[in-house]
C-alpha cells in the first residue's frame, strides 16, 4: 500500500481508539461531568487528520483541501472566540460559588478564634465543595494559610458502620448537614439520606446551629462545637 494510505488507517485507527475508550468510560461511569469531556478531544483530532488525509487522497483537485483547511480554521476560530465571550458561570453557579468562599472563610475564623489545631469537618453527602480536603486549598487560596482541616465525614463513597458514623459526628468541630435536597450518587450519600433525622437530631441535641443556606439546589445547615465562639 501508498504510505499515504498507512498514514490514513493510523490516525484513523488511533483517533477512534482514543475517542471511543474515555467516552465508553464517560457512558458507564455513575457520575458525570462536563469537565472531562476533553479526554475526547484527542481522539476527535486523530480522527478528523486520518479523514482528512482520505479527503485529500481522494481529491482531484487540491480546492477541496483547501476549501476544507480554511473551513476548520474558520470553525475553530469561532468557538475559541465564542468560549472566550461567554460568561464562565452562569449568575446562580456564581452565587453558590461565592457562598462556598464566604463559608470557607467562616470555618477559618472560627478555628483561629477557638486555636483549634486541626479543626474537623464533616460533611453528610460526598461533596467537591464542603469537606475538609477542598475547604483547605480554598482557604489557601483566600488567605494565603494552610489550615490543617480534618475529614471526620464522610469515610469514603461506600456506607460505613453506622456507629463508626456517628462516633466521627461526635469527634466534629464543624458539621454540614442536608436537610433537603437531591441524593448524591454513592452509597455513602444514600446511607446518610436515610439516617438524616438521628443525624441532624443529634446536631440539634449537642451542637450549635451556626446558619441554613441553599447550595446548588440543597438545604443545608452549618452547625458547630458550642466552646467555639460565635463572631
Amino acid at each position: 500500500p501508498a504510505p499515504t494510505s498507512i498514514k490514513n488507517r493510523e490516525w484513523l485507527t488511533l483517533g477512534l481508539f482514543f475517542l471511543c475508550a474515555p467516552a465508553v468510560v464517560l457512558t458507564l461511569h455513575q457520575q458525570k461531568s462536563e469537565i472531562v469531556l476533553g479526554a475526547l478531544v484527542p481522539g476527535v483530532i486523530g480522527a478528523a487528520i486520518g479523514i482528512w488525509i482520505e479527503i485529500e487522497k481522494r481529491g482531484r483537485s487540491r480546492w477541496a483541501t483547501l476549501v476544507l483547511a480554511v473551513g476548520s480554521t474558520v470553525a475553530c476560530a469561532w468557538y475559541f472566540n465564542a468560549q472566550q465571550r461567554s460568561p464562565a458561570y452562569d449568575p446562580a453557579f456564581a452565587n453558590d460559588a461565592r457562598k462556598v468562599g464566604a463559608l470557607a472563610d467562616y470555618v477559618y475564623s472560627r478555628s483561629i478564634a477557638a486555636k483549634l489545631a486541626n479543626p474537623k469537618v464533616a460533611v453528610d453527602q460526598v461533596t467537591d465543595c464542603l469537606d475538609a480536603q477542598i475547604m483547605r486549598v480554598i482557604c489557601y487560596e483566600r488567605h494565603r494559610v494552610w489550615v490543617p482541616l480534618v475529614m471526620t465525614l464522610p469515610t469514603g463513597i461506600w456506607k460505613e458502620k453506622e456507629a463508626l458514623l456517628f462516633e466521627r459526628l461526635a469527634q466534629s468541630d464543624f458539621v454540614f448537614i442536608t436537610e433537603n435536597g437531591p441524593t448524591g450518587v454513592w452509597p455513602y450519600d444514600a446511607q446518610l439520606a436515610a439516617l438524616r433525622p438521628q443525624t441532624k437530631a443529634w446536631c440539634e441535641q449537642h451542637l450549635r446551629l451556626v446558619e441554613r443556606f441553599t447550595l446548588f439546589g440543597k438545604h443545608m445547615a452549618l452547625y458547630q462545637r458550642l466552646e467555639i465562639p460565635l463572631p
